[in-house]
């Protein structure tokens, strides 16, 4: 419990005492790092419960698509029928579904297009073939495939990929941030003519300015999944806003030692 009310509370002064960047500029590397590692664990989990969320509402999705548009559906020696080889559109005619023989793919608007023995994406102009052999080695009905695409059966799945991924790309991409943000911080306290602050202090206080940007990003990772709301230039902000508090930061510490 201790050490949780402890890192609450560099994440508090974090955001709203800049005085204590003046101690943060001292810790260890590794007390730094732990801290950022929980911080980023955080990040993780919520855009772990984001990802989960927008994940299953797609496969449910796909599963109703399944249920109530499509009638009779076999696959059975590379061979897939769907709706009596009728051709349909689905989506605005984002999807088509042509099983029939003489399947016209060249001339289709659609991006995915579900034919007889393949099926094609479009993407830039091109067009890109993929046998259901390759994918599909067992028969395959309408039952077996509504039961296949239940949420369910890919939450744990779906919750260790996000997790682990997401602490992998989160660490690295915010990581990054800190070093520009560090870099800055170093540069513009030599450009002041203070040559005690060495780029370890500037990472460091780096790695805290970054917390209200951080937690930013989590509100906002999770209003855009439920919400679909949109900030178009949010990650300019974010940076931004970091560089503001390594500056406010390094400029205090500076005015203190001009004092001193």
């Amino acid at each position: 419990m201790k050490k949780k009310n402890l890192f609450i509370n560099q994440v508090f002064n974090s955001i709203t005492n800049f005085d204590s960047y003046k101690d943060v500029s001292t810790h260890n590397l590794s007390s730094t790092f732990i801290y950022f590692f929980i911080l980023i664990l955080i990040y993780s989990i919520i855009v772990t419960i984001g990802i989960t969320y927008s994940t299953r509402a797609k496969i449910s999705k796909a599963q109703d698509f399944v249920r109530n548009e499509i009638t009779d559906l076999n696959y059975s020696d590379g061979k897939l029928s769907v709706n009596n080889d009728e051709y349909s559109s689905y989506y605005g005619d984002y999807i088509i579904i042509d099983t029939s023989e003489n399947a016209n793919i060249e001339n289709s608007n659609a991006q995915v297009i579900l034919a007889r023995e393949n099926f094609y994406i479009k993407a830039e102009g091109n067009i890109f073939e993929f046998s259901y052999k390759n994918f599909f080695d067992q028969n395959v009905n309408k039952n077996t495939l509504v039961d296949a695409l239940d949420a369910n059966k890919y939450t744990g799945l779906i919750i260790a990929i996000s997790l682990l991924g997401g602490f992998i790309v989160l660490s690295i991409s915010t990581l990054l941030d800190i070093l520009v943000i560090a870099l800055i911080g170093f540069i513009m306290s030599r450009i002041s003519g203070n040559n005690n602050i060495r780029y370890k202090n500037a990472f460091n206080m780096a790695t805290h300015a970054i917390t209200l940007s951080v937690i930013l990003g989590m509100v906002y990772f999770l209003v855009n999944t439920f919400t679909g709301f949109y900030v178009k230039y949010f990650s300019t902000m974010y940076t931004l806003l970091a560089t503001i508090y390594m500056a406010t930061a390094v400029l205090l510490l500076n005015a203190d030692e001009n004092n001193k």
